[in-house]
């Protein structure tokens, strides 16, 4: 396997590991939460979506620099 799948594996474990870790926490007040998004403007949960996109991006490139 070559290393750009080995990086992206790791990428990919990591992120289902940290995105988890709230749900086993209290996954009750993670379903109160996902209620709450519910209500918010499409255009913000969109920008906001941006937002982390670029961050992630950025950490990438930080990390890989």
């Amino acid at each position: 396997m070559n290393e750009f799948f080995k990086y992206l594996l790791t990428g990919l474990g990591f992120a289902c590991f940290l995105e988890a870790l709230p749900w086993l926490a209290n996954p009750e007040k993670m379903r109160d939460f996902l209620f709450q998004l519910a209500n918010i403007d499409p255009d913000q949960l969109r920008y906001y979506g941006y937002f982390l996109l670029l961050l992630g991006v950025f950490f990438v490139w930080l990390g890989r620099s």
